[in-house]
C-alpha cells in the first residue's frame, strides 16, 4: 500500500512491521555489514533497546499510537531503512514477512516523510541521517530504482548547510563526541554521494577544496575503522569521478596513471579489510574485502573504457583494453563466488 498522510504515518508503519525474531534477524545483518562501511546511525545499543521496547508494547498494548507515544518520526524512519538494508542482502531470512515488498513500502515511507511538511525535523542530523539510509536503500535494494529524485546532490546541500563539511574543531560549541559524530555523518554523505554520481554518470558538484572535516576516528577501542580507511581513498575516487563525469575527460596517459594508483589503493585497502577479521575470520569480514576491491575495480572499467573500446581498432590502447579486462575479471569472480550463496 501507498503511505496514507501524515497523521497516519506512525500508524502504517508500526503495522508494517514483522515480529521482533524477524526484526532481530535483519537489524543484525544491517549492523553486520552496513554499518562497518558507513556508520550513518548512533548508538547501536540504544537502537536495539528502544525497538525492543516498541515490539513489547506493540505486543502488550495492540495499540500503535501509544507503543511508539514517546519515539520521534526519525527513529521509526531509520529502523524501517536499517531492516530493509538489512532483507536486501537476505530477502528470505524472515518467515514471517515478505521482505522485498516490505522493504520497497519502507523505502517509500521514508522519502514521504522526508518530502513532507516536517522541515524542522528534517532539516537536524538526524533527518540527514535518514536521508542517507534512503540514498544508500534505493542504491542497494532494486526494487526501489524508480525513487531517483531524491538526488545525492540534494543530500551533499543538505549536509554542507549544516556545517558538516567544516572541521569540527573550528565550530563553536561543538564537543568532542558530537563533532565525531558529525564527521562520520559526512564521510557517508560523500561516499554515499560519489557512488551516486557514477551510477547516474552526472557530474558531481564537489571536490576536496570544497571541504576541511577530517577523516573520523574509529569508534569506541578500536584501533582500526573500515570508514576511516575508505575516507582516506575519497580525493583519488573523487577526482576520478569528476574526470569520468565531466565535460572534458583525462588524456590517455592521465587515466592509466589514474587508473595504477587505483590498483594500488584497492590492494591497500583490500589488505586493510582483511586484517580487521584477525584473529576471527568470518562472512561479514569476506563481504567487505569483495565490496571495497568491486568498487575499486569499477572505477577502473569507468575510466578506462573509452581507450578499451578504441583498442579494437588501435593497439596504442591495448594497456587500457587488458585493465578493463583485469578488472571485470575480478568483479566476475566475486558474483562466481558468492552467486549461490545467502
Amino acid at each position: 500500500n501507498e503511505p496514507s498522510g501524515a497523521g497516519d504515518l506512525r500508524s502504517d508503519f508500526l503495522q508494517s512491521l514483522p515480529p521482533w525474531t524477524g526484526c532481530e534477524k535483519l537489524l543484525n545483518r544491517y549492523w553486520d555489514f552496513f554499518d562497518p562501511l558507513y556508520r550513518i546511525v548512533q548508538g547501536q545499543e540504544s537502537i536495539w533497546a528502544e525497538a525492543k521496547i516498541l515490539h513489547i508494547r506493540l505486543h502488550e498494548t495492540h495499540s500503535a499510537t501509544g507503543a511508539a507515544k514517546d519515539l520521534p518520526d526519525s527513529f521509526l524512519m531509520k529502523l524501517g531503512l536499517m531492516l530493509a538494508l538489512g532483507g536486501a542482502l537476505s530477502p528470505n531470512i524472515c518467515d514471517e514477512l515478505h521482505v522485498e515488498e516490505a522493504s520497497q513500502y519502507w523505502i517509500r515511507l521514508a522519502q514521504s516523510w522526508l518530502t513532507g511538511q516536517r522541515e524542522k525535523e528534517t532539516m537536524s542530523l538526524e533527518g540527514l541521517r535518514v536521508f542517507c539510509l534512503l540514498l544508500l536503500a534505493k542504491q542497494t535494494t532494486r526494487h526501489a530504482a524508480g525513487l531517483t529524485w531524491i538526488s545525492a546532490g540534494s543530500l551533499v546541500s543538505a549536509a554542507m548547510s549544516m556545517g558538516l563539511h567544516r572541521d569540527p574543531a573550528k565550530l563553536q560549541g561543538i564537543t568532542p563526541s558530537e563533532g565525531e559524530a558529525r564527521k562520520r555523518l559526512w564521510a557517508a554523505t560523500l561516499e554515499l554521494t560519489v557512488q551516486a554520481h557514477l551510477d547516474t554518470a552526472t557530474p558531481i558538484l564537489v571536490s576536496t577544496e570544497d571541504f576541511d572535516a577530517p577523516a573520523p576516528r574509529p569508534p569506541g577501542e578500536a584501533g582500526e575503522d573500515l570508514q576511516s580507511r575508505l575516507f582516506e581513498s575519497l580525493p583519488l575516487r573523487l577526482r576520478v569521478a569528476r574526470l569520468v563525469n565531466g565535460i572534458k575527460g583525462p588524456s590517455y596517459d592521465e587515466a592509466i596513471l589514474l587508473a595504477n594508483d587505483l590498483r594500488a589503493e584497492a590492494r591497500d585497502v583490500v589488505a586493510f579489510t582483511q586484517g580487521l577479521s584477525k584473529p576471527r575470520s568470518n562472512r561479514r569480514e569476506s563481504f567487505h574485502s569483495c565490496y571495497v576491491d568491486m568498487v575499486f575495480h569499477r572505477y577502473i572499467l569507468m575510466l578506462l573504457q573509452p581507450w578499451m573500446i578504441k583498442s579494437r581498432d588501435d593497439s596504442r590502447y591495448y594497456l587500457a583494453r587488458k585493465m578493463c579486462t583485469e578488472s571485470a575479471l575480478v568483479i566476475a569472480s566475486y558474483a562466481t563466488e558468492h552467486g549461490s550463496t545467502e
